[in-house]
C-alpha cells in the first residue's frame, strides 16, 4: 500500500517502462496504418488519373468524330456540285445542293467570272468570284478547303465556307462553294462537360477560338481563355497524348487536346481536377479516419494487454 502513496524507485521505473512499451507498440501500429493509407492512396490515385485520362480522351474523340462526320458530309455535298460546272445550266444542281446540305447559300464560280448562286442576291455588276477568299484558297490548294470562321454580317451567326475546285491545281476552271452556320458544331462542343465545371472549346491551327461556352471569346485568340494557354502549349499537349495541368480562375484543371480529323481544328477539354478526383479525396478522408480510429483502438488494446502481461512483475 505504501508503494501507491510513496512510490519506490523500482515502481516508478517499471511504470515508465510500461508506458514506453505501449508507446513503441502504438507508434509501430500508427506507422503501419500510415504506410497502408499512403500505399492505397498512391495506387488509387494513379489508377484514378489513368482512368480519368482514358474517359476524357474517349469522350473528346466521340465529339471530335461527330465534328469530322459533319465536315465530311458538307464537303461531299459541295463536291456533288462540281459536275454541274460542265452543264449549260448548273442552277438546278446548285439549288438542290443548298437544300440537301442545309447551306445558306451554295454557289458555283467560274474562272471567266460567272457566278451561279442558289439565292437571289444583289451583287455589284463587276462582281468577280475569282478574287474571293474561298475561290483563291481552293484554287491554290487544288483540293477541298474550309475557310476560317467568320461572323455573318446579316445574321451575326458564326459561318464557314466549304469550297472545292474543279480541274487540276494551277488550271482551275471553277470552284464550288457553300456557306453554312456552325451552330451544330458549337452545340456539339458546348455539350462536352465531363463534370459540372468542366467545358470544351474548339480552336484552329492559328489559335483562333471557333466555339467556347462563353460567346464573347468566339474568334478571339486562345490566350484569352487564361491559364497561360497558347498555341504552343496546346500543340505540346496534343503531341504528348496526355493531359497537362493549368490554373484557371484559381482552380486547378486538367487540359486535354484532341485533333479534329479532316480539318485544321482541335478540340480542347478543360476538366476541373477537384470535381474529377472527388471520389479520391473522399477515399483519402475515409482512410485517414479509419486509420485514426484503428490507432486509438490499438492504443487502448495494447495498454490493456501490456498491463496484463506485466502484472506479475509489479
Amino acid at each position: 500500500m505504501l508503494e501507491f502513496i510513496f512510490p519506490t524507485r523500482n515502481y516508478i521505473m517499471f511504470t515508465s517502462l510500461r508506458r514506453q512499451l505501449i508507446l513503441i507498440c502504438v507508434t509501430i501500429v500508427a506507422l503501419s496504418m500510415l504506410a497502408v493509407v499512403f500505399v492505397n492512396f498512391y495506387t488509387v490515385r494513379t489508377h484514378t488519373l489513368e482512368a480519368l485520362d482514358r474517359q476524357v480522351f474517349q469522350l473528346a474523340e466521340v465529339h471530335a468524330a461527330g465534328i469530322t462526320e459533319w465536315v465530311a458530309s458538307k464537303r461531299a455535298a459541295v463536291a456533288s456540285m462540281k459536275p454541274a460546272a460542265q452543264m449549260a445550266d448548273p442552277m438546278p444542281v446548285v439549288k438542290a445542293v443548298e437544300q440537301a446540305g442545309g447551306f445558306d447559300p451554295s454557289y458555283l464560280g467560274f474562272a471567266d467570272k460567272r457566278l451561279f448562286t442558289s439565292q437571289e442576291r444583289k451583287l455589284p455588276p463587276n462582281f468577280d468570284p475569282t478574287v474571293r477568299p474561298w475561290y483563291v484558297k481552293a484554287a491554290q490548294a487544288g483540293a477541298p478547303v474550309i475557310t476560317a470562321p467568320y461572323a455573318d454580317a446579316s445574321s451575326g451567326k458564326l459561318v464557314v465556307t466549304f469550297a472545292d475546285p474543279v480541274g487540276p491545281k494551277g488550271a482551275t476552271t471553277a470552284v464550288a462553294g457553300a456557306d453554312i452556320s456552325l451552330n451544330v458544331v458549337v452545340a456539339n462542343v458546348n455539350s462536352l462537360k465531363p463534370t459540372p465545371n468542366s467545358y470544351a472549346f474548339l480552336f484552329d491551327n492559328v489559335g483562333t477560338i471557333i466555339a467556347h461556352p462563353d460567346p464573347a471569346l468566339t474568334l478571339k485568340p486562345v490566350g484569352t481563355v487564361g491559364g497561360g494557354i497558347s498555341v504552343a502549349s496546346l500543340a505540346a499537349t496534343e503531341s504528348s497524348a496526355a493531359s497537362s495541368q493549368i490554373m484557371l480562375a484559381g482552380r486547378e484543371s486538367l487540359l486535354y487536346v484532341t485533333k479534329v480529323e479532316g480539318t485544321d481544328w482541335s478540340l480542347a477539354t478543360v476538366v476541373d481536377r477537384a470535381e474529377a478526383t472527388q471520389a479520391l479525396s473522399s477515399m483519402v478522408t475515409s482512410s485517414a479516419l479509419t486509420a485514426l480510429a484503428g490507432v486509438v483502438l490499438a492504443a487502448l488494446a495494447l495498454a490493456m494487454l501490456v498491463r496484463r502481461a506485466l502484472v506479475d512483475f509489479e
